[in-house]
């Protein structure tokens, strides 16, 4: 396993409509660049929208920002088309159009245009990309009866076999800049399952549907991480195939410390913990570099004491905002990247 020595990137999103300036704003900040997501450009940038096509009887209104699944009429058809066309294994039949996505679209044009021997590409050796969680898809998108279709074992395994086909494509596209592609797997609904909340939900189900999205990432030769910016049980997190354990840790490191020998167990298998120490919500206001670079490195002497190298933590980090900063205001988004690029500095 690569060192990443505290490289940072980002989760995804930006409050921004115009992918240029998302990008010059990742590509300023980042020594891992990622493509930008972009919910307020469009509903279809959204996190269950942006990864729905060429899901059987997907139905989608524009204009009052409803998507669902239908499965009144063809299903069988529909569904048998799907399963056809994903034995093929070729990603481009599941490509994440401009329409869904500009965010990418831009990304793969600014690469091309920086693919020069003299560019600044030449000093990048990681691309990020980002992929819903099957879980958070399926569990937010239902059928016309308002059920998720996470309770539909065939629509569950489709959107799961979607999902990895989104990720491989993603690869697909990137590889060719650059020695790695990173993708993470997005479930901010880890922090609920197997809760009260979700009845029926069972860990080993949850896992098999990570893994699988994990195995096809790992099939393309490329890292695979997994982002929950809640309080989860990382017993889980970490019983997966997963490289990278994306987290926030401004908000709940603590939670990381329930868990010593499952963390301790990850980071001596070679795996990698994303530090969202950069807070994407109003604290960002008053936080400066110095107050976060002293919170990251007391968190590090934190996991030092529970028994974890603490050299080997800081080869194995990378350095993210909290969450996605596409609900944030633009000012205080560009604070985050600001920030970002700050602490690393401080290390």
């Amino acid at each position: 396993m690569k060192s990443f020595d505290c490289k940072t990137t980002g989760i995804g999103s930006l409050p921004i409509k115009d992918a240029g300036e998302a990008l010059r704003i990742i590509l300023d900040s980042t020594d891992i660049p990622f493509w930008p997501q972009l919910p307020k450009r469009d509903f279809k940038e959204q996190m269950v929208p942006q990864f729905s096509e060429g899901m059987p009887c997907i139905r989608l209104d524009q204009e009052k920002e409803r998507i669902w699944i239908d499965v009144s009429e063809e299903r069988a058809n529909r569904v048998y088309k799907f399963y056809e066309t994903f034995l093929e294994g070729n990603p481009d039949r599941f490509r994440i159009s401009s329409d869904y996505s500009r965010g990418f679209h831009e990304f793969l044009k600014e690469l091309t245009r920086l693919q020069t021997p003299d560019s600044r590409l030449q000093t990048y050796k990681y691309l990020k990309g980002q992929v819903t969680g099957p879980i958070t898809f399926s569990l937010g998108l239902a059928d016309q009866n308002k059920r998720p279709i996470y309770y539909d074992d065939e629509l569950r395994d489709i959107a799961i076999k979607l999902i990895s086909m989104k990720a491989l494509y993603q690869i697909k596209e990137l590889e060719g800049f650059v020695e790695k592609v990173i993708i993470f797997i997005d479930e901010p609904i880890l922090s609920a399952v197997c809760s009260s909340a979700y009845l029926g939900i069972e860990r080993k189900d949850v896992e098999k549907a990570l893994d699988e999205i994990i195995d096809a990432i790992h099939s393309g030769n490329a890292l695979s991480g997994i982002h929950c910016c809640g309080n989860t049980d990382w017993s889980l997190v970490t019983s997966t195939g997963i490289d990278i354990l994306s987290f926030d840790a401004y908000h709940f490191f603590n939670s990381l410390t329930i868990y010593p020998e499952e963390i301790k167990g990850f980071i001596n298998r070679g795996g990698y913990l994303a530090w969202g120490i950069i807070p994407t919500g109003e604290d960002i206001r008053h936080e400066t570099e110095i107050g976060l670079t002293e919170r990251l490195d007391n968190d590090f002497k934190i996991l030092r004491d529970m028994g974890i190298d603490e050299k080997r933590l800081k080869e194995q980090c990378l350095i993210t905002p909290s969450c996605g900063t596409g609900a944030m205001e633009i000012d205080d988004a560009k604070r985050v990247f600001e920030l970002l690029s700050g602490v690393v500095k401080g290390l």
